[in-house]
């Protein structure tokens, strides 16, 4: 049974082994953690922070801007 998750970014791994598995890639990968897994190495999944969140849409910065503590 496949099952399914959210997942922050960014994606953590050594470097060697990021870099060999985009070089052996045959295909797209979704994301660097499916594309480590299918080169045959292990993928922990390690708990995530909802204040760990990638600024991509306008609303995003908003939410970082309301976030800030001033000094």
């Amino acid at each position: 049974m496949l099952e399914l998750a959210a997942a922050q970014t960014p994606q953590g791994f050594r470097r060697d082994i990021l870099e060999a598995a985009y070089r052996a890639a045959d295909r797209d990968y979704t994301d660097d953690a499916a594309l480590v897994g299918a080169a045959g190495h292990k993928v922990a999944v390690v708990r995530g922070d909802p204040l760990a969140f990638k600024i991509t849409r306008p609303i995003d910065l908003a939410l970082a801007e309301a976030l800030l503590v001033p000094e």
